[in-house]
């Protein structure tokens, strides 16, 4: 993964000019760190949601398994 360190320096640089290089570079990194953390946090949510729909579909096979066996069942006790 590509680090956004450099491209946070240039806009925190071109934000406050005044600012000395290690005061930015020390933002940039926590604005790195910050924007990293809640990606990761995207990415664990996004996952959880895949799982949890994962999970409602095995139901909904299984719903449909037995409505296909009740239906059959219900076919062969119908008289002729």
């Amino acid at each position: 993964m590509q680090s956004l360190t450099p491209a946070i320096i240039g806009i925190v640089h071109s934000a406050f000019p005044d600012t000395g290089y290690m005061e930015y570079k020390g933002l940039a990194n926590d604005l790195t760190e910050l924007i990293n953390n809640c990606e990761k946090e995207s990415r664990q949510c996004i996952a959880q949601q895949e799982r949890w729909i994962e999970g409602l579909q095995n139901h909904v096979r299984e719903l449909y398994a037995h409505i296909e066996s009740l239906s059959a069942l219900f076919k062969m006790s119908q008289p002729a």
